[in-house]
């Protein structure tokens, strides 16, 4: 197995350019970076779902004034 993958990435090698595996490698790695760092939302649990519509309420009736 690993004697057909050495043979496929000289084949890659041989035929792309040293710019065009330049740009794969960056574009790859820009795509790891991407998903690694990316920040995921937490998800918001009930009781502060209901908490922010409740101020938004009061806030729309005048009962409490934004920061």
């Amino acid at each position: 197995m690993d004697l057909v993958n050495n043979k496929i990435l000289d084949a890659v090698v041989e035929t792309l350019s040293i710019e065009e595996l330049e740009a794969i490698l960056v574009r790859k790695k820009k795509e790891r970076d991407g998903m690694d760092s990316a920040p995921q939302p937490k998800p918001m649990s009930e009781r502060e779902q209901q908490k922010t519509h409740w101020i938004k309420v009061m806030v729309s009736m005048g009962v409490i004034y934004p920061p």
